[in-house]
């Protein structure tokens, strides 16, 4: 009885079968004699295909101006993004642009089925003023005027109020 038997490497990541370890195109015969006698032979080609790396670019910041493009150089293979700012609309785009702070994942998938996996950090503004409008009363038919002020972390800029019955001098 003969069989052969081909499998694919990808490179530097070695694959252990039949007691044999491939890690580089390799043609290997293992001979083995049944119980009933017969020799069997079996043949195993490993081919090496040759890695991939994914390049999920440089760790960035979202800014106050709204969205950053993260990824690098990846031309020519397949790409699957997760993290929070990614949907089915981007999740396949060389270059996504994203506004949400936290951790992305690029996965790179060869034609010959190779993987590699990077991450980026995008992290929040930490000099984004979070603030947060205070109303000392509710508006009613007793209570004809409020006071409106601003609290929060940030505010050390300017503040510009809008909206009915607002003046330069109120």
């Amino acid at each position: 009885y003969s069989d052969t038997i081909e499998i694919g490497l990808c490179d530097g990541v070695p694959i252990d079968t039949f007691g044999i370890t491939f890690s580089t195109d390799t043609t290997a015969m293992i001979n083995d004699t049944t119980a009933f006698g017969c020799d069997s032979i079996t043949t195993i080609i490993a081919t090496t295909y040759p890695g991939v790396t994914a390049d999920a670019g440089a760790n960035q910041t979202v800014t106050c101006n709204g969205a950053v493009t993260i990824g690098g150089a990846n031309n020519g293979f397949d790409l699957l993004w997760n993290g929070p700012g990614i949907d089915v609309t981007n999740e396949m785009d060389a270059m996504p642009e994203v506004s949400a702070p936290g951790t992305y994942y690029l996965t790179v998938i060869s034609s010959d089925g190779c993987t590699a996996v990077d991450s980026v950090e995008v992290f929040a503004d930490p000099d984004v003023p979070v603030i947060d409008a205070v109303v000392s009363d509710t508006l009613s038919c007793d209570v004809t005027s409020v006071q409106v002020s601003v609290t929060g972390a940030g505010v050390n800029g300017l503040i510009q109020w809008g909206g009915p019955d607002i003046t330069p001098s109120n």
